[in-house]
């Protein structure tokens, strides 16, 4: 055992019985030492690490994509009532062509999920945490896709009833096959190539997921475009 005293004429001093050995010498100088040095001063810093949510991150992904599918799905079911009120045969006596009414169609199927798009943007992020170039690159290249659902809904449907038969598989198709591929192996992501809506997926994955694939964005922009 010992202890630590403080004399007038030596001020601290340790005191030993003599069996302590010269570890226990040691540790009682170290103390001392510690004691004697006073507040440690030095700076630090403190870094939070932010809660990350892969949930709410591919809900993001969700939601950019279902904007484009409500412009379409609008314009698709307001071209199947034209069809039951026999507007569209008015049509055949006009200027107007099957592809240019088709193509009307479609830039405004695409405006209005534009605009969804934008505005389900800012309520998620609150227009901070994404550039704002890629995010307008990303709705660029995704404007073609609600004219093939306009094609595929408006021009199949002949009524009501058709076209919500039609908008399940739709909808399926649209929605359920990219969201597969988060629990397919990349290796096999091949199989998915030919879907516009899987580069439409990946081009809003680039954004809104962390750890996404590094330069995907121009490449899945790109592919959207081509094939949508």
């Amino acid at each position: 055992a010992g202890g630590i005293i403080l004399s007038e004429e030596a001020g601290w001093t340790i005191l030993l019985q003599g069996n302590e050995g010269e570890e226990g010498g040691a540790l009682m100088r170290s103390v001392l030492n510690d004691a004697l040095s006073g507040p440690r001063i030095g700076e630090y810093t403190l870094t939070k690490k932010e809660n990350r949510s892969p949930f709410k991150e591919y809900a993001s992904v969700g939601l950019m994509m279902l904007s484009f599918l409500i412009g379409g799905l609008a314009i698709s079911f307001a071209m199947v009532d034209e069809k039951e009120q026999n507007v569209t045969k008015a049509f055949s006596v006009t200027p107007l062509t099957p592809a240019a009414y088709f193509a009307a169609r479609g830039l405004l199927s695409g405006v209005i999920g534009f605009v969804v798009a934008i505005i389900g943007h800012f309520i998620l992020t609150g227009g901070a945490g994404t550039p704002l170039g890629p995010f307008l690159l990303a709705l660029i290249a995704g404007a073609p896709l609600p004219l093939l659902i306009v094609l595929i809904i408006g021009g199949i449907s002949k009524n009501q009833i058709q076209a919500l038969a039609v908008l399940k598989i739709v909808m399926t198709l649209y929605l359920s096959l990219p969201f597969v591929t988060i629990i397919v192996p990349r290796t096999w992501h091949w199989l998915f190539y030919i879907f516009p809506n899987y580069w439409m997926f990946r081009t809003f994955e680039s954004i809104y997921v962390t750890g996404a694939r590094t330069g995907d964005l121009p490449l899945a922009a790109g592919i959207t475009v081509l094939t949508g």
